[in-house]
């Protein structure tokens, strides 16, 4: 039988953008679905297998529907054709096995109503003939079994290969998919040698609001601030994440959604507290807190609610701070944190994406 050939080298990665890169690469959704019939030539029109035939199998595809039907016949009663199984022909056998099967079903009905209906009928010759036709029934059906099962093993390598070619892709795409996630909004900055961290707040709390934060090697940080104005926890959520301990040891390239908020931030990192305060109404030991780290931070805006992998995770973060002020239970605030970590770190893991390309 042909085998799947393993040369081809195509990829696609997870989510929104993993989406967009594998339809970059001619990978869609519809390609992807394993049709009912037809398997063989869709594995070769998408390249994934071998289109070569050996003599007999090419001779056994080129053949009409009725030659063709006389070699399954000549398989059923006379010898196996082993050829029949390969995967080029094996559909076109088990079609022509079911109408075989379904026309012998008929005969066999027809001649049992007709030795029912009619006495005189019935001779020994014409229950030798439904014997006969019985015994052929039989081997057709027992053949159509064995075809069935070639099918099924090519189905199956088919989709073991796809699978492969998937998580294949994961990793050939990394590249790509990490400018993507990282580079994939407006502003421009010098990312090499940074860890990337997304911040995010959450004003749903009424007198207070959440925030959080996430690195892109998969630490996090969330918890309530002491205002209610969002545009303050905004800043808090980006003076938290460059002063948290699990980070200190690294220069960071922090994203948030707010415009306004990332433009303050970088006044203060640019021109000092006293300059930037003497003009706003922000809170000074915030301010003071990004300005001490100004030689290892840089602050850059990300577009929100955008498919940035990084920037959903820090607002679902800083929604969960809302709900554990609200009593929602440890045990759930551990399970959607897990989930929070895990549904990034898949990616993360593959590859640093936050190193410059």
């Amino acid at each position: 039988m042909n085998k799947i050939h393993s040369e081809v080298c195509w990829s696609d990665t997870e989510g929104h953008l993993i989406e967009t890169v594998m339809h970059r690469r001619g990978f869609t959704n519809l390609s992807t679905t394993i049709p009912k019939q037809g398997k063989w030539r869709w594995a070769v029109r998408h390249g994934w297998i071998d289109d070569s035939l050996t003599g007999p199998v090419a001779e056994l595809d080129g053949l009409y529907s009725e030659n063709f039907a006389y070699e399954v016949y000549r398989d059923a009663f006379i010898a196996p054709n082993p050829h029949l199984a390969d995967d080029a022909v094996v559909e076109r056998w088990v079609i022509h096995l079911a109408r075989a099967v379904h026309d012998t079903h008929a005969d066999v009905a027809r001649l049992e109503a007709r030795l029912a209906a009619h006495a005189e009928l019935r001779t020994p010759a014409m229950t030798t003939r439904l014997r006969t036709i019985h015994g052929e029934l039989d081997a057709l059906i027992l053949r159509q079994r064995v075809a069935n099962e070639c099918v099924a093993e090519f189905d199956s390598r088919l989709r073991e290969y796809v699978e492969a070619l998937t998580v294949e892709a994961h990793h050939t795409c990394a590249t790509e998919v990490r400018h993507e996630l990282i580079h994939g909004y407006q502003g421009s900055f010098d990312s090499e040698g940074r860890l990337v961290v997304a911040t995010d707040a959450s004003g749903r709390g009424g007198e207070a609001c959440g925030y959080g934060w996430i690195a892109e090697t998969g630490e996090v940080g969330f918890g309530l601030t002491v205002t209610a104005e969002i545009h303050q926890a905004e800043m808090i959520a980006i003076c938290r994440a460059a002063v948290a301990p699990e980070l200190a040891d690294r220069d960071l390239l922090i994203l948030s959604d707010n415009q306004g908020c990332v433009d303050l931030i970088n006044r203060v990192l640019e021109h000092g507290v006293y300059e930037v305060q003497r003009r706003s109404r922000h809170p000074l030991p915030w301010m003071r807190q990004a300005y001490a780290q100004r030689d290892r931070i840089k602050v850059a805006w990300v577009k929100g609610h955008h498919g940035h992998i990084l920037n959903e995770a820090a607002d679902r973060l800083a929604a969960l701070a809302i709900r554990e002020a609200n009593g929602v239970s440890s045990h759930a605030i551990a399970g959607e944190l897990a989930e929070i970590r895990s549904r990034f770190t898949r990616l993360a893991t593959s590859t640093p994406i936050g190193r410059a390309a």
